[in-house]
């Protein structure tokens, strides 16, 4: 296991640290990240655990620890995850105050380049949905951004998770839209694959006034 860091830093100076492990040499990888909303403490503990188990664990998890190139970052927002310790235990955001003193922060899980800027509650920067002045306005997206790319630049990323805490789903795309991805029947049965009581199937998309409605579909194992 390798300690490693994103080329870049975050809006305070710290790095975005997370580790890899890979005892097999596989050329497929995996990335594994939590921690982008500060707040969702759970997260972060369960990625943690997470690497615990690929380091330490080896006789009950060598098929999948030699079958990929894992890369695990428990917290992808360091600056608002220690605010969240220092002053206010549920801050979402990171700490950029330079759009506004006011309402300082941008929630980095919105700030993507992909269909950026459409749900129109991300636009103001006093919600904990604000979006930034554009994508990739930040330094953790753009670190994250420059990873991601160059950790694919062969076609070799086979697999991103991301942990979340607020609430108990599984999820995958789309997000913007009603339509199912080409491999939804894949991601459905890798969710199924899984030892939860149930697979939960979230469904959004932008409405013709910019906001965000969906349906939540939840089949009994």
């Amino acid at each position: 296991m390798d300690v490693i860091e994103m080329s870049g830093k975050t809006y305070e100076g710290r790095p975005i640290k997370g580790v890899r492990i890979n005892p097999g040499n596989s050329k497929k990888k995996i990335f594994v990240d939590s921690g982008i909303h500060a707040r969702e403490w759970i997260a972060p503990s369960t990625v943690a655990y997470l690497i615990n188990q690929l380091a330490t664990n080896r006789s009950l998890n060598e098929d999948i620890i030699n079958a990929f190139d894992w890369y695990l970052f428990p917290v992808l927002n360091p600056d608002g995850y220690e605010y969240t310790f220092s002053k206010d235990r549920l801050w979402r955001k990171n700490r950029n105050p330079e759009i506004s003193r006011t309402c300082p922060g941008i929630d980095l899980n919105r700030n993507w380049d992909y269909h950026w800027g459409e749900d129109v509650r991300g636009k103001d920067p006093c919600t904990e949905l604000y979006a930034g002045p554009s994508p990739f306005s930040e330094p953790e997206t753009q670190a994250i951004r420059d990873f991601l790319a160059n950790l694919n630049a062969d076609g070799s990323l086979a697999l991103i998770v991301s942990f979340h805490s607020y609430v108990q789903v599984l999820m995958s795309p789309w997000s913007h839209t009603y339509a199912f991805p080409d491999d939804y029947s894949d991601l459905l049965a890798v969710m199924h694959a899984t030892d939860l009581d149930f697979v939960t199937s979230i469904r959004t998309c932008s409405t013709d006034d910019g906001d965000v409605s969906g349906d939540l579909d939840l089949e009994d194992e």
